[in-house]
C-alpha cells in the first residue's frame, strides 16, 4: 500500500512540475486575419514569447501557479485573460484600438526632430541601465518558393546584453541545437550562412544607435500615424533617406508619447543596401541575387522599462528564376536583470559557429521543453522519411571543411627585428664573384609576417608562423612553430585578448653585401645558378627557442588588430652566406657555412671567420588578423 502512495505521489509531482505549453493563433477582429508580432507575456513576470509572421505562437508556462496571459500590439486594444480560459481556448481575437480625431497630431519638421532628438538622448534612462540576460529561442532557415523549409536550424540561447548606457555588443551561449536538411534541395542551393545566432545583438537597433534613430541629417522624417500600444498613446514615424542621399535603410519606428521609447522597428531596403549585398555578401554566390527584406525588432515594457522582446528577418533571394528566403528569428522567452554574470569565456559561443555544423538531427531531438515558437516542420512529416531509426549522417568533405575553417585564424603583418654590425668594410670572394660593400653600421630588418593559429579550444592552440624580409637591403626567413594559450581580458563589447607564445624557432637573416656580375653557371650550397648577377648577403643560421606576447582588439565582427612582440634563444647557430639570383619572379637562393675553403672573407681587409653581425634577439609586429 505505501509503494502504491508513493508511486501516486511520484505521478503527481511529475505532472505538477511538468510546464505547460499552449499554441494557438491571434486574429484581428473584423477582417480576422492573423496578427505577426503580436507580445504574449505571464503578467507579473519578464517570461513569454512573440507570436510568428503567421500570428501563430507557442506559449510556455511555469507549472504550479495560475497565471494571466497579457497579449499586446500596437495599434490593438491589450487583452488578459486567464491561464484555464486560454487552455480552452487559445486562439485569441483583438481589436483594432481607435485614435479620436481629437487627438491627431501634426508637426513641423523642425518639432518632428527635436521629439526624435529627446527620445535619442533618453534610451539611456528608457532602456536597462543594468546587464540584463535573456533565454532566446533561435530559428534560421531557408524556405522555398512554397513557404516550406527545406534548410532549418533552431536553438535555444542564453544572451548575456550590456546596459544601454553605451552600444557594447553582448555574448551569447548556445544551450541547445537542432537542424534539418532536405538534402535534395540543399544541394542545388549553394548557400552557406553563419553569426545568425547573434541576431539578438545584431537587430537591437536602439542599443546600436542606428543612425535613422537620432535623427539623421541625410534623412527625412514624417510623423505617418498614431497608435495605442497597452493603453499608451504611440507616435509612428516614417522615415526615407534624402533624394540625393545614396543610404541603405527606409522604414518606420513607433516611439511611446509619454516615457518617449522606441517599441517597434521596421526596416526595408534601398537600391544601394540590394547593390552591396550582392557585391559584398553574396558575391561568392554569383548565382544568388539578393531582392528584398522584411525586418521587424519588437520591444516590451516592463516597470517603465524597455526591454528587447523579439527580432524578425526575411530575405528574398532569387536563384536560377527560383524565389527562396533566408529567415531568421529570436524571441525572448525569459529575461533576468538582477546579478546577472557575464558568460565565462569557455562558455562563450563566437560570431563564426554554424549550426548545422553541431547541431542534432531534427527528428532524433526532443524539444518538449525549449521549442517556443510553432513548428516549422511537422514531426510526422520527418518520420514518414524514416529519419528517426537512421543514425546521424557522417559530415560531408564541406563540413568537414567548414569545422576547419572555424578553428582557423590568420594574420597578416609586418615584424621588426633588432640585429645590429659595426661599421666595416666587407670584401667576399666565391669562385669568380665579388662582392664588395661599405658598411656605416646596421640595426634593425623589416618583414612581413603571416601567422596561421589552428585553435583546439578557445584558450589553446598551436600556430606557425613565417617572415620574409622586405627589400633587398637584408636578408630574412623566419619559421616558428608555437603553442598558443589565449587569455581574456575584454569579453563584452570589442573584444581584447592577450596571448601568449612559446614554441621552436628556425630564422636566416644577413646583412646585404650588394651584387656581382655572373658570366658562368656555378653551384652555392647544394643549388645551380644560371643568371647575370648574384645578391650576397653576410649573417647568422639560428635555430632555438622563441616566446611572445600579442594583444588582440576586435576592430569589427572577424577582424581584430594585432600588436606583439617576441624573444628568441639560439641554441645552434652558424656563421652564415647567403645568395639569391638579383633579377626574376621566382629566385634561386642557397646557403653555405663562411668558413667553408671556397669562401674568401674579410672584415676591413682582415680574414676572418665571423659574419660581424649579432642577433639582439627580439622583436615586434603588428597586423591585422581574422577570425573565421
Amino acid at each position: 500500500m505505501r509503494l502504491f502512495t508513493l508511486f501516486l505521489l511520484l505521478i503527481a509531482f511529475y505532472v505538477n512540475a511538468s510546464s505547460i505549453t499552449i499554441d494557438g493563433t491571434i486574429f484581428s477582429k473584423g477582417n480576422n486575419t492573423p496578427l505577426p508580432f503580436v507580445n504574449i507575456s505571464l503578467k507579473g513576470t519578464y517570461n513569454g514569447t512573440v507570436s510568428d509572421a503567421d500570428g501563430n505562437y507557442k506559449l510556455k508556462i511555469p507549472p504550479n501557479k495560475e497565471y494571466t496571459i497579457c497579449f499586446s500590439c500596437i495599434g490593438f486594444e491589450s487583452k488578459e485573460i486567464k491561464q484555464s480560459l486560454l487552455e480552452q481556448n487559445p486562439n485569441i481575437v483583438l481589436k483594432p484600438s481607435v485614435v479620436p480625431i481629437s487627438e491627431v497630431v501634426v508637426m513641423p519638421d523642425s518639432t518632428l526632430r527635436s521629439f526624435l532628438r529627446k527620445a535619442y538622448n533618453l534610451i539611456p534612462e528608457n532602456y536597462p541601465d543594468v546587464p540584463t540576460s535573456y533565454e532566446v529561442f533561435h530559428r534560421g532557415g531557408i524556405q522555398n518558393n512554397k513557404k516550406e523549409y527545406f534548410r532549418l536550424n533552431e536553438a535555444v540561447l542564453q544572451a548575456y546584453k550590456p546596459s544601454y548606457k553605451n552600444k557594447a555588443d553582448g555574448t551569447i551561449e548556445v544551450l541547445k541545437t537542432r537542424k534539418y536538411n532536405e538534402v535534395e534541395q540543399s544541394d542545388g542551393f549553394r548557400y552557406v550562412y553563419y553569426g545568425g545566432l547573434h541576431r539578438i545583438h545584431r537587430d537591437d537597433e536602439v542599443k546600436n544607435r542606428e543612425d535613422y534613430l537620432k535623427p539623421h541629417k541625410d534623412y527625412n522624417y514624417d510623423l505617418v500615424g498614431q497608435e495605442y500600444y497597452n493603453n499608451r498613446k504611440v507616435y509612428v514615424i516614417a522615415f526615407r533617406p534624402k533624394q540625393d542621399k545614396n543610404l541603405r535603410y527606409t522604414g518606420k519606428f513607433y516611439i511611446d508619447v509619454k516615457s518617449l521609447g522606441y517599441i517597434k522597428v521596421e526596416l526595408k531596403p534601398t537600391a544601394k543596401w540590394i547593390e552591396e549585398r550582392y557585391n559584398d555578401l553574396l558575391g561568392i554566390h554569383r548565382d544568388i541575387k539578393a531582392k528584398d527584406f522584411d525586418f521587424v525588432v519588437n520591444y516590451n515594457i516592463q516597470d517603465s522599462i524597455f526591454y528587447y522582446q523579439s527580432s524578425y528577418y526575411k530575405e528574398r533571394l532569387v536563384h536560377r528564376d527560383s524565389t527562396y528566403y533566408s529567415i531568421s528569428e529570436n524571441v525572448v522567452t525569459s529575461m533576468q536583470k538582477d546579478s546577472v554574470d557575464k558568460i565565462p569565456f569557455q562558455q562563450q559561443t563566437p560570431i563564426t559557429y554554424v549550426p548545422t555544423l553541431e547541431a542534432t538531427e531534427y527528428a532524433q531531438s526532443n524539444w518538449k521543453d525549449y521549442a517556443t515558437m510553432p513548428n516549422a516542420i511537422e514531426i510526422d512529416t520527418v518520420v514518414a522519411k524514416e529519419l528517426f531509426n537512421t543514425s546521424a549522417p557522417k559530415p560531408n568533405k564541406k563540413e568537414t571543411l567548414l569545422k576547419t575553417l572555424n578553428r582557423l585564424e590568420v594574420v597578416w603583418g609586418v615584424g621588426y627585428s633588432d640585429y645590429s654590425m659595426q661599421a666595416s668594410h666587407i670584401n667576399l670572394a666565391y669562385k669568380h664573384l665579388n662582392f664588395s660593400k661599405q658598411l656605416d653600421g646596421a640595426s634593425s630588418a623589416l618583414n612581413i609576417e603571416q601567422l596561421i593559429l589552428y585553435k583546439f579550444t578557445p584558450y589553446h592552440g598551436i600556430g606557425y608562423k613565417l617572415n620574409l624580409s622586405l627589400g633587398d637591403a637584408y636578408y630574412y626567413t623566419g619559421n616558428a612553430l608555437c603553442y598558443n594559450l589565449r587569455l581574456p581580458i575584454k569579453t563584452v563589447g570589442k573584444n581584447i585578448y592577450g596571448n601568449f607564445s612559446v614554441g621552436y624557432s628556425w630564422r636566416n637573416f644577413g646583412q646585404g653585401l650588394g651584387t656581382s656580375n655572373s658570366d658562368a653557371e656555378f653551384k652555392f650550397g647544394g643549388k645551380k645558378f644560371n643568371t647575370d648577377k648574384v645578391r650576397a648577403f653576410t649573417g647568422l643560421k639560428e635555430h632555438g627557442y622563441e616566446t611572445g606576447f600579442n594583444l588582440m582588439v576586435q576592430l569589427k565582427a572577424l577582424w581584430y588588430l594585432n600588436v606583439g612582440a617576441n624573444y628568441f634563444w639560439a641554441n645552434k647557430s652558424q656563421e652564415t652566406i647567403y645568395m639569391k639570383e638579383a633579377k626574376g619572379v621566382f629566385r634561386t637562393q642557397a646557403n653555405e657555412a663562411l668558413n667553408q675553403d671556397d669562401i674568401s672573407y674579410q672584415i676591413d681587409g682582415v680574414d676572418s671567420g665571423i659574419s660581424g653581425v649579432t642577433n639582439n634577439n627580439w622583436s615586434v609586429s603588428a597586423g591585422i588578423s581574422m577570425c573565421f
